[in-house]
């Protein structure tokens, strides 16, 4: 009985004869697969990449028909087939996550934008009259206090009340040199908080993305083992590092 066992393991393992047709679809055929179904599902109507992705899925399916139905093949096929289409569909669940995550962030800081200057606004003024109210008869009692002139005395009166004009004024125009400083500070402080939320969305996408690569490149390998009995020449890390940044780049700029 163990002896059986082991031929059966052998055979299983041992390298087969393939149609050579099948060397026109090489394990690589899970991402290409992949990125037409998301072009011909997901693309712009009317759009020519549309067109492309339905041509390319098309014949891919008459090949696949082209093999008997119980032929190692036409298995092969038929889960690349599979791997690509659910390979779309996890693209396309990671891309409207990452949209919404930017699009949140984006409305989140013009949210608060529109607060700040609608803030700033309004109370802009009222807070320069209550401050310069304040501070000139603040001025006033500190002139008073440094230039000691008598009460009967008209021009010392005058000179206290230019140097309480001027110490308001000055001080206003400190004040509000330091408020605009605030506020600027407040502004880049939520400008970067943007850029910050829209790099993490970017960066998330790229590591689930890519783990819908690796999950595509190593099934459609195991295919490939299955059906020949030995594993192809390409491996997961180089269908990784050729393949998914380059087809990644093509659908986003097709969404733009």
């Amino acid at each position: 009985m163990n002896h059986a066992r082991n031929n059966t393991a052998i055979n299983e393992t041992a390298p087969r004869t393939v149609d050579p047709r099948i060397a026109q679809f090489p394990v690589n055929w899970a991402i290409y697969l992949g990125s037409a179904i998301y072009a011909r599902d997901y693309s712009p109507d009317k759009a020519a990449r549309r067109a492309c992705g339905e041509l390319v899925v098309q014949e891919f399916q008459q090949s696949l028909r082209s093999f008997p139905e119980i032929s190692p093949e036409r298995v092969y096929l038929s889960r690349i087939l599979n791997v690509a289409v659910d390979l779309a569909v996890g693209i396309r669940t990671k891309k409207e996550i990452r949209a919404s995550r930017l699009d949140d962030a984006t409305k989140n800081r013009d949210l608060h934008y529109q607060r700040l200057v609608k803030a700033e606004r309004w109370q802009g003024v009222l807070r320069l009259a209550a401050k310069l109210m304040l501070l000139s008869g603040f001025g006033y009692a500190v002139a008073r206090a440094i230039l000691k002139s008598e009460a009967s005395d008209p021009l010392s009166s005058a000179n206290e009340n230019w140097a309480s004009a001027a110490f308001c004024m000055g001080f206003a125009l400190v004040a509000t040199y330091v408020r605009s400083w605030v506020i600027d500070r407040r502004i880049g402080r939520l400008f970067r908080t943007h850029d910050d939320e829209c790099r993490i969305a970017h960066t998330d996408y790229q590591r689930s993305v890519t783990r819908e690569y690796k999950w595509a490149a190593d099934e459609a390998i195991d295919a490939w083992e299955r059906m020949t009995g030995r594993r192809p020449e390409m491996n997961t890390a180089a269908m990784l590092a050729l393949l998914c940044p380059q087809v990644d780049h093509e659908l986003d700029q097709e969404e733009t």
